[in-house]
């Protein structure tokens, strides 16, 4: 990224963002039709003595994926509205020769 102008490097970021963004919408829509599926049917693993209801954790996956794809999305905006926040992140990295 260091040797892109400002415009490549806005539009990379803004393409990366969203595109990143859609593939955790992706990856959230996938995971809640297989929540609600093992919600409708209760979802148990058989223990000795009782069943465990397992239908509740098949939640955080699409919860989380969901979470992640509008942090992505706010970022692309942010990279949009701002031009300069390109130019701002890049002169953070920790990383500097």
């Amino acid at each position: 990224m260091q040797t892109m102008g400002p415009r490549m490097k806005r539009f990379t970021m803004v393409f990366a963002n969203f595109a990143s963004a859609i593939y955790c919408a992706l990856l959230a829509w996938r995971g809640a039709v297989n929540a609600i599926r093992a919600t409708q049917v209760g979802e148990v693993w058989a223990a000795a003595l009782v069943d465990i209801p397992v239908w509740p954790t098949r939640w955080f996956f699409p919860a989380g994926a969901a979470l992640a794809a509008v942090v992505f999305l706010l970022v692309a905006l942010r990279y949009l509205s701002d031009p300069k926040a390109v130019e701002f992140d890049s002169s953070a990295s920790h990383y500097k020769d």
